[in-house]
């Protein structure tokens, strides 16, 4: 069972350097970043997840996609070892120089993820698919939380593994990175949103002392005198739908649901692709786990072979209401887009179900999540993707159908 070879982590924040120099200051008067503080603290599924979110561009196809996140599990379970606190385990050792690169960069971009998903943001694609220049750019953009009704935030990620790393070799990375990637992005516009708020984040395992360091290097924001904010509030506002639809297209495409991704895609670029079948409707399995109802993507209905890939068992599944409120959207997107060809821009996608995270947190400045036991046997991040081993262990099923046209209901 999964329960007995649950690990948790802590990992304590060794360093949080604001930035300024950038103009204006601040670039967005009332926005408040959340605050940092204490230890990151997560379970392996919870790692599992964010490597296999970060791992490839949004726009990967949705098989690579797919295959790509049941590898993520794996090399997180042969590649650490339990404890309270992080460590390689010796396999770590059988890895190719380059593989070692590799694995500590993924796990850069699952710490990272899980950073940023602990202090409220939601949303996220990779910024490669938006800053289309030479120049240095970051990672992720993000929104939510914070920064809805004001813009989106930047975040660079670092991973180290070598007998070299430090508190001080992370500090410098992450500061660098961040006068690098992040600094000139700044109050520039991406899918419309204004960029108000950037993270470097460096994390770094010592093989040889078994020691970890996280440092956090964010930009500076100056308060004029009397300036009062209300901490730890969001703005109003619904999330954009270009982050929205690549968030939620990486989350069905990591269940195997290709029908939803192909809408998606279409949803996207209407004029550049063809038209899925609108009468090709899709099956979930609504089942209750450790207390929570989410729903599993099971096949379109029509005769379809489906790669043998999809013979493994799936992994990840939607909480049912992020799930529910976002199928339900993309169908009035459909239906209008077939009526009128709408640009992405002209989509809306309102009050998007956003759940509290269960698997990790951060110090005591985390907002919305939910404290379960220890030995919790799955993951759940902020847009209602869950990340598990045992929900073949589900209880209470039945089956819930997606039509493109009209949303989902019973079958």
């Amino acid at each position: 069972m999964l329960k007995s070879t649950m690990r948790n982590w802590n990992v304590a924040l060794t360093g949080n350097t604001h930035i300024g120099g950038h103009k204006p200051n601040p670039i967005s008067p009332k926005f408040l970043p959340p605050t940092i503080s204490g230890k990151l603290s997560f379970s392996a599924l919870a790692l599992a997840g964010a490597i296999a979110r970060t791992g490839l561009h949004g726009s990967a196809p949705y098989l690579m996609l797919f295959v790509w996140g049941l590898a993520a599990w794996p090399k997180v379970k042969w590649l650490t070892r339990g404890g309270d606190s992080f460590k390689l385990s010796s396999n770590f050792q059988s890895l190719s120089d380059v593989e070692k690169v590799n694995f500590a960069a993924s796990v850069g971009a699952g710490i990272t993820h899980l950073f940023m998903e602990a202090l409220g943001y939601s949303w996220r694609e990779n910024a490669a698919t938006k800053i289309m220049s030479n120049t240095p750019h970051p990672d992720f953009i993000y929104e939510g939380g914070n920064t809805l009704g004001h813009g989106c935030v930047l975040a660079e990620a670092h991973g180290s593994f070598s007998k070299s790393v430090t508190a001080k070799l992370m500090k410098d990375r992450s500061k660098s990175k961040y006068n690098k990637q992040i600094k000139s992005h700044l109050n520039k516009n991406f899918w419309n949103l204004k960029v108000v708020h950037g993270y470097s984040i460096a994390f770094g395992s010592n093989p040889k002392t078994n020691k970890t360091f996280l440092h956090v290097s964010e930009t500076d924001i100056v308060r004029q005198l009397g300036t009062q904010i209300a901490s730890g509030g969001a703005a109003p506002g619904d999330p954009s739908a270009s982050l929205s639809l690549a968030t939620h297209r990486i989350n069905f495409a990591l269940m195997g649901a290709s029908t939803v991704v192909q809408w998606i895609d279409w949803i996207r670029s209407p004029r550049e692709r063809e038209r899925p079948e609108p009468e090709i409707f899709s099956i979930f399995l609504q089942f209750l786990f450790e207390g929570k109802i989410f729903l599993e993507y099971i096949h379109p209905s029509s005769k379809v072979v489906l790669p043998e890939y999809f013979e493994l068992p799936s992994m990840y599944a939607m909480e049912k209401e992020s799930a529910e409120r976002f199928l339900d959207s993309l169908s009035r997107g459909i239906s209008a887009t077939m009526d009128h060809t709408i640009r992405e821009d002209d989509y809306q996608l309102p009050e998007l179900e956003t759940v509290n995270p269960v698997g990790f947190e951060i110090g005591r400045g985390d907002i919305g999540v939910d404290r379960l036991p220890s030995e919790v046997a799955y993951a759940l991040f902020r847009d209602g993707l869950a990340v598990s081993q045992n929900f073949f262990t589900r209880e209470e099923q039945r089956f819930r159908i997606w039509r493109p046209r009209t949303g989902i209901s019973d079958e």
